[in-house]
């Protein structure tokens, strides 16, 4: 995939939440409003470590492909960091009704308001910067952007993952 470095300009933000609200796969180059960075792998070893919540947002394309018993159609296999949950489409600058219930049935079910969580999809992907500020904004504490996401990690360090069902 082409990553592309254009100005960001107050057009590619929601006036409303200020997360990224369309061409998710562009450099960053805005920090985070709220939650804290992860600038090393050294960094997120120790967050795992510690017990850390681990969370991949990287999307499903048309993300309404689920089945009737709310499993996704996954169009190919996707790898994650281990014990991470993925919840696809989460950073989305604006979610429907049904995705920001989906988000929050599941922190509720995997996460607590004091445990640390980590957020990532993949490099130079403005879905997991968007994830992390609107979790750390329902109320959780420590709330962790691994900007590198899967991307910073070698393939020996990834496993298959598979979503969490669409669900609540």
């Amino acid at each position: 995939m082409i990553i592309n470095s254009l100005p960001v300009t107050a057009d590619d933000f929601d006036p409303n939440t200020g997360y990224r609200i369309d061409a998710y796969r562009q450099v960053i180059n805005k920090d985070l409003d709220i939650g804290r960075q992860i600038d090393s792998e050294v960094e997120l070893n120790q967050l795992i470590k510690s017990g850390a919540l681990l969370i991949d947002v990287a999307p499903i394309p048309r993300y309404l492909w689920i089945d009737d018993l709310g499993m996704w159609q996954l169009p190919s296999e996707q790898m994650s960091i281990p014990k991470a949950i993925w919840l696809p489409n989460v950073g989305r600058g604006v979610l429907d009704r049904e995705l920001h219930n989906y988000l929050t049935v599941n922190l509720t079910k995997f996460a607590s308001l004091e445990r640390p969580i980590v957020v990532f999809c993949f490099e130079d992907c403005w879905m997991s910067w968007n994830a992390t500020q609107r979790i750390a904004r329902l109320g959780y504490k420590n709330v962790f952007w691994y900007p590198k996401g899967v991307t910073g990690r070698r393939a020996d360090q990834l496993q298959p993952v598979e979503p969490e069902p669409f669900r609540y």
